[in-house]
C-alpha cells in the first residue's frame, strides 16, 4: 500500500512540473477522435514525456471524459483528462496558437517534415516565446484537408509502408519523445527583462471572427484559413489586433 501511494504522489509531481511548465511545451490536439480509451491513453503518452495541455475537439463521444475506458488507459495521468479543454473545431482549438504541427501522411503541396525536424522547430518557436500545438486526426481517417489549413506544418513519422497505420496515442508518444529529446538539447532561453504580452484567446477570437464575417464569400475557405494562420505566427501584441481591425474597417467600407 505504502509503494502504491509513494508512486502516487512521485507521478503527481511529475505531472505538476509538467504544468509549471506552462505554454513553453506544446499542446497536443486531437481532432474529432472516436475512442475515449485512446483519449485516455494519449494522457498517458503526454506524461511520460513531460506534456501537459491536451485540446480534444469535436469527439465523437460526449462522454469521453468521464468513459471507464479512458479513466483506465490514462493510467495515473488523470488530471490530463480532467483539464483538457474540449472545442467545437479544429479552427476554435487553434486560435491562441502561433506555430502548429499537424501529424499527417497526406500529401501537400509544402514538403513534410521528419519526427526530429518537426521536435525542433516546435522547440525554437516556443523558445520565442510563441504558442506551440501538435494536431492529431482521428483514428478512422487522419486530419481533413480543412482541418490541415490550421496546420503551419506538417509531420510524416516513417514507418513500413506495408504496416504504415498507427495507433492514436502511439503516434503521440512518437513525437512527445521527439519533442523531448529536442528540448533538453535546446539551450534555454535568455530571461526577457521586459516580455511583451500577447493578444490573448479571446482578442484572437474576436478578429478571426470578424475576418470571417467580413471575408467569406469575397475569398475562399482556404485563403481566410490560411490568412488566420499568417495572424497567429505573426504573434500579434493587443495593440496589433486592434491595428488589424482598424484597417480591416477602412477596406470594408471602401468597398
Amino acid at each position: 500500500m505504502r509503494r502504491a501511494s509513494t508512486s502516487a504522489a512521485s507521478k503527481q509531481a511529475s505531472l505538476e512540473r509538467a504544468r509549471a511548465r506552462g505554454v513553453t511545451v506544446p499542446a497536443i490536439i486531437l481532432a474529432r477522435p472516436h475512442v475515449p480509451g485512446n483519449i485516455g491513453a494519449t494522457c498517458r503518452a503526454m506524461a511520460n514525456f513531460g506534456l501537459h495541455q491536451l485540446r480534444v475537439a469535436a469527439p465523437a463521444d460526449d462522454g469521453w471524459r468521464t468513459a471507464p475506458e479512458a479513466v483506465a488507459r490514462c493510467a495515473g495521468a488523470d488530471a490530463l483528462l480532467e483539464r483538457a479543454r474540449r472545442y467545437d473545431t479544429v479552427v476554435d482549438a487553434t486560435t491562441d496558437t502561433h506555430y502548429v504541427v499537424a501529424a499527417s501522411a497526406r500529401r501537400r503541396a509544402t514538403p513534410a517534415l521528419d519526427a526530429a525536424t518537426a521536435a525542433a522547430s516546435l522547440v525554437e518557436a516556443s523558445r520565442r516565446g510563441l504558442k506551440t500545438a501538435l494536431l492529431f486526426g482521428c483514428e478512422r481517417d487522419g486530419l481533413s484537408t480543412e482541418e490541415l489549413y490550421c496546420a503551419d506544418a506538417v509531420v510524416t513519422l516513417d514507418t513500413d509502408r506495408e504496416f504504415s497505420s498507427l495507433n492514436l496515442a502511439t503516434s503521440v508518444a512518437l513525437l512527445a519523445s521527439a519533442w523531448r529529446q529536442a528540448d533538453a538539447l535546446k539551450a534555454p532561453a535568455p530571461a526577457d527583462d521586459d516580455p511583451v504580452a500577447l493578444a490573448d484567446e479571446d482578442e484572437l477570437a474576436a478578429l478571426h471572427r470578424r475576418l470571417e464575417d467580413e471575408l467569406r464569400g469575397s475569398v475562399r475557405d482556404s485563403a481566410l484559413a490560411s490568412l488566420r494562420r499568417i495572424v497567429a505566427r505573426a504573434a500579434p501584441t493587443p495593440g496589433d489586433v486592434s491595428v488589424l481591425h482598424a484597417v480591416l474597417g477602412a477596406l470594408v467600407k471602401g468597398r
